[in-house]
């Protein structure tokens, strides 16, 4: 019975928000010991202390700012994010959840196991790498079975694919739209890995990437080639007065008012976490997506967790006095 408890009840530090939130539907958010600072914002874990977190600070800059400060760091070859070492050095979590899909978002597994082996202790590290819906199933079933949660990790995923079918199936009878998601702005970067994926199950045309592609840096030309009829704007790791500030490059650009979903005032600003981070709130971002290209269906509702905002263009211009707030 001891060894039961010791597997069940494991110590676990959580780097990926998606990890965090996977751990938490399981039942497992008193597990949990450390987090990244991306992770805060997530029911429960206010009080968790943050062992890692971003060296580039994006509230107050700007984009071309941020990227500024990021090109320093990189080419002074340090890493981008920071790792309290002495705090894994006291609490040796027994699991560790991290990423290998960006370098740049959140603390990749490379770093933590540099950490680790200073420490000189073994872990069981586990690493999220999905660039597909289906890859995000695996990273549950793999939380699952290592945190003793197979049960109710392959019952979570069979709620998703309820979830996801009854989308599916609902977009069958509809045209598409032509839609994309920009999760930075100069440079402007297009969603990538399951951000395609989600869209086009949401019934939009994601022409200009293809499923489980990186996200890509684009030209304003590519838009105006595109022209899409809606324009999700979810900039990484920002919140809602930043990303309105930094929407205002775009209608600063050339013919950027041409484009179809800024003539038919179809830009809208939403959430990033629902986005940003291959875990359970990319589901409620389906969701999301479904209903704003389809608010005729009443039927699909928008996520009721206070945390949510949407705001949608109603003018051609970007001050938040322009935007109606939705949600």
């Amino acid at each position: 019975m001891g060894n039961e408890n010791s597997f069940t009840r494991p110590t676990i530090c959580s780097l990926v928000p998606g990890g965090t939130e996977i751990l938490c539907e399981l039942g497992l958010a008193e597990n949990i010991v450390g987090i990244s600072d991306l992770c805060s914002h997530i029911d429960g874990m206010a009080d968790v202390p943050i062992v890692s977190s971003s060296k580039v600070v994006t509230e107050g800059y700007s984009s071309a700012e941020v990227e500024a400060k990021m090109q320093q760091i990189k080419m002074n070859n340090e890493p981008l994010y920071a790792i309290d070492e002495s705090w894994f050095n006291k609490n040796l979590p027994e699991i560790i959840i991290t990423q290998d899909n960006c370098k740049i978002c959140e603390i990749d597994v490379e770093y933590v196991n540099n950490v680790i082996r200073k420490i000189d202790y073994l872990p069981q590290v586990v690493t999220v790498n999905p660039t597909s819906i289906s890859d995000v199933y695996g990273t549950i079933s793999d939380i699952g079975y290592v945190t003793g949660k197979k049960y109710e990790s392959q019952t979570l995923i069979t709620s998703l694919k309820k979830r996801v079918e009854s989308i599916i199936a609902k977009t069958q009878t509809y045209e598409l739209k032509k839609i994309i998601s920009i999760e930075g702005v100069n440079p402007l970067v297009l969603g990538g890995n399951w951000i395609p994926e989600m869209y086009r199950i949401a019934g939009g045309n994601y022409g200009l990437l293809a499923n489980s592609a990186p996200a890509e840096r684009i030209d304003v030309r590519d838009l105006l080639l595109f022209d899409p009829d809606f324009i999700i704007v979810d900039l990484c790791s920002s919140d809602f007065d930043r990303q309105i500030s930094e929407i205002n490059w775009l209608f600063q650009q050339k013919d950027f008012g041409r484009i179809t979903a800024s003539k038919n005032k179809d830009i809208y600003i939403l959430n990033h976490e629902y986005f940003s981070s291959p875990g359970l709130k990319i589901f409620d971002g389906i969701e999301i997506i479904y209903r704003i290209l389809h608010p005729e269906d009443s039927s699909v509702t928008f996520p009721q967790d206070s945390g949510f905002h949407m705001i949608r263009q109603w003018s051609g211009r970007s001050e938040y006095s322009m935007y109606q707030q939705l949600v």
